[in-house]
């Protein structure tokens, strides 16, 4: 399944550690300046900075527009074998600028699922593997793909998802079966 954000969306913003981090520091003068009034022009200097920094942070972290994303699944899946989930997630606008993201891919509840979530660096394409148990029969439910772009200075980042619905079978694992079936007719022979 291939999925791209629609062209009115640009993603939640989202302020990171760093941010919060230089806001605390931020308190140290403004705490002084209540005892020296000087201070207060250097408090709101390092406040204006740090607003101008966090706004080109986010108008530079690349938009949603900019990423494709597919996921490859076989269309029959057995239960209680371990199946693997490819996840390729592309930047469409430069192949050259390195991303960084979080990514969490999302299933029905029930199955047992590794590596559907993480952080990951690259430039232009990343391809991900995640493996998911089935543990019952049925038809099982792929979501929405989910993304975290930081921005460039690690201020703050973009949250958005790419829809990548869709619906595979689950059938019973019959390679056990199989397996028994030949001792029998060997045990017959």
């Amino acid at each position: 399944m291939q999925g791209r954000v629609s062209e009115s969306r640009s993603g939640r913003p989202v302020l990171l550690r760093p941010v919060l981090q230089l806001a605390l520091f931020a308190l140290l003068p403004a705490v002084v300046s209540v005892l020296a009034h000087s201070l207060v022009w250097l408090v709101l200097a390092v406040d204006v900075v740090l607003l101008v920094l966090v706004i080109v942070d986010y108008l530079r972290t690349p938009n949603p527009q900019d990423f494709r994303a597919h996921r490859t699944v076989a269309h029959v899946l057995s239960s209680g074998i371990v199946n693997i989930v490819k996840l390729d997630i592309e930047d469409t606008k430069s192949s050259s600028r390195m991303i960084s993201l979080s990514f969490r891919d999302t299933v029905d509840s029930g199955p047992r699922i590794e590596g559907h979530s993480g952080e990951v660096t690259f430039s232009g394409a990343a391809h991900l593997e995640w493996k998911l148990t089935p543990l019952t029969r049925g038809n099982l439910n792929f979501g929405d793909l989910y993304l975290r772009v930081n921005g460039p200075l690690g201020l703050c980042a973009r949250q958005f998802s790419i829809p990548l619905s869709e619906s595979v079978r689950v059938f019973p694992d019959l390679t056990a079966l199989s397996k028994d079936a030949l001792a029998l007719a060997r045990a017959a022979s």
